[in-house]
Order: structure tokens, then sequence, then C-alpha cells
């Protein structure tokens, strides 16, 4: 169901009592033990809630692990469940985020709102766990400094479709052209080849329209220096188009052509007025740029950095 850290301190039959509460059971089926302390054969195994807990050393107070019988019709996910017990706590409460490092975590607020947070702990015997920043300010933790985690944004996993398409594509032709022909193929698909380099700047690219379709979704912001190495992955397309085989080509455009129709309806012309803020140079500076240089989003998810 979930694992959380939480902030400030905490009583285990309060924490029984909102787990009830979420999880619409009645208190007695609701099992809440320290797993230093308690004896396996004490322990209510017909409850239809457990919550394991730990007493931790930092500026998190408890390490919660809490999961229900599949049997419990209200089934929250981990983060609908952290909200409410945030809001039932009073109290802030920190869950893993889905991204690759492991110091990536969701913090919730009792008022409901969430952040980024970057949580570490020691590699003493008992870790001792410091919150090391926020992506917003947390009223409850005000001496924790605000920061971007530029390290998830750059783990965020995004769908890649069309380059998965062409990259398959292109192993097809390829092994189509060698069992034809009976010849070599003309022009190397493997890792460090053009065709290569190319497939890779476009699953750059589709990442970045998603992004831009999605209002920057999960995190809401983006930095403007992650955003222009995004547009140089369009440049990229452009300039390895040219040393493909007529047939690769092709299939690179038309893999292109339809991210480029989803980009121009998610963003419009500036006249590269955005971008040219960002690389400090002028509009003229910007007329020999790509059309997609010439382009904003809805909203600059960089400003306010």
């Amino acid at each position: 169901m979930g694992n959380f850290f939480v902030t400030g301190e905490l009583r285990a039959d309060r924490l029984a009592a909102a787990l009830a509460e979420i999880f619409r059971v009645v208190p007695g089926d609701v099992e809440v033990v320290d797993t230093e302390t308690t004896d396996p054969e004490g322990r209510n195994w017909d409850a239809l809630v457990f919550c394991e807990y730990e007493v931790a050393l930092g500026q998190v107070s408890w390490a919660l692990d809490v999961y229900a019988q599949d049997t419990v019709t209200e089934q929250p996910g981990e983060a609908e469940l952290a909200r409410r017990l945030a809001a039932e706590l009073r109290c802030v409460v920190l869950h893993p985020a889905a991204e690759a490092p492991p110091s990536a975590y969701w913090l919730v607020t009792p008022d409901g709102r969430a952040t980024r947070a970057r949580l570490y702990a020691s590699d003493d015997d008992e870790p001792v766990h410091s919150i090391d920043a926020v992506e917003d300010p947390v009223p409850q933790l005000p001496d924790v400094r605000v920061a971007l985690m530029r390290e998830v944004i750059r783990e965020q996993s995004v769908p890649t479709p069309v380059s998965d398409v062409f990259f398959h594509a292109v192993e097809e032709r390829a092994k189509g052209w060698a069992e034809e022909s009976g010849e070599a193929v003309p022009l190397d698909p493997g890792p460090g080849s053009p065709l290569w380099y190319a497939g890779n700047a476009l699953g750059a690219w589709e990442k970045s329209v998603h992004r831009v379709e999605n209002d920057w979704r999960p995190g809401g912001r983006y930095p403007a220096d992650m955003y222009v190495e995004d547009l140089r992955a369009r440049d990229r397309i452009a300039e390895l188009s040219d040393a493909l085989p007529e047939e690769f080509r092709d299939l690179l455009r038309e893999s292109v052509d339809g991210l480029d129709e989803r980009f121009g309806k998610a963003t419009r012309d500036d006249g590269g007025s955005a971008l040219g803020a960002v690389l400090g140079v002028s509009r003229i500076a910007m007329v020999d740029k790509g059309w997609w240089w010439h382009r904003r989003p809805a909203r600059l998810p960089w400003e306010g950095l």
C-alpha cells in the first residue's frame, strides 16, 4: 500500500484512529505495531489494516509501512494515502517518488499541498534522516532550503512511442535490406551511428513535446537550460536527416512531422522572444534558428526558478 515518513510527535493510538477513518473500518480492525518491540505471536493477524512503524532519527520521527487486506473496500494509492494521513494527523508526510534517485520523495503538508523533496539517510547503524531540500517552501519546515530537483527531472519516465516505433522500423528495414540484397546494410544502425543518434534525438524531442502538452507535469517546473537542450535535439534531427539514406530519411521525417504538429498546437509563435531572453540574445539573432525556437509554451516552467 505504501511506505511513509512522518515528522513531529505521533502516538500509536492516534495513528490507528486515523487509519480507521481513512480506510473506513472500525478501530479494532486496525493493527499498529512497533516492529522493534512487538512479539509476532501477540499480533492481530486478522486485522483488516496493518501499520508497522519504527522510530526514525533526524528530521523525520516515524517510518510507516501501511497495507490493507484485499477485502477492504477503500484502497487509496500511496500518494492519496499520504495526503489523507497528513490531513488526519496534522503533520508532514513523505512518500517515495517514482523516479530512480533513492533520495527522491514527495512531501505532503496537512493542508494537502504536495511538493518534491530530497531525503537523505546516513550510513550509520541507526540512519539519521535529513530533508536536504524541497521545491516549495514548507511552513512546517522553515529551515529547509528551497531548490529544484534537477536529478529527478532528468529521471522522469516519459513515454516515447514514436521513437520506439522508429527504432523498431529501422531494425526491420535494415534486416530486410540484408536478407533481400545479401549485402551489408548501407548505414549501420548500431550505437554511435547517425541512425542511432537520430533516434535518440527523436526520443528527446518526443519527451519535450509530451512535457509541453502536459504543462510540465508532474513537477510543474523545468529549467530553461534543459529546455534549450531539448530544442537542440530538434536541431540535431534536422542535421542528421541529411546524412541518412533516403529510405531512412523519409522514416525519420515521418516520425518527427507528427511530433512537430503536436508541438505547434501546444505552443504559440512569439518570434523567439522567450528563448532569446533565456539565451541573452536579441530576436534578430534568433531569425536563423529553426521555427521551433520561435515558439513558446503556454506557460514558461522556468519562471521563478
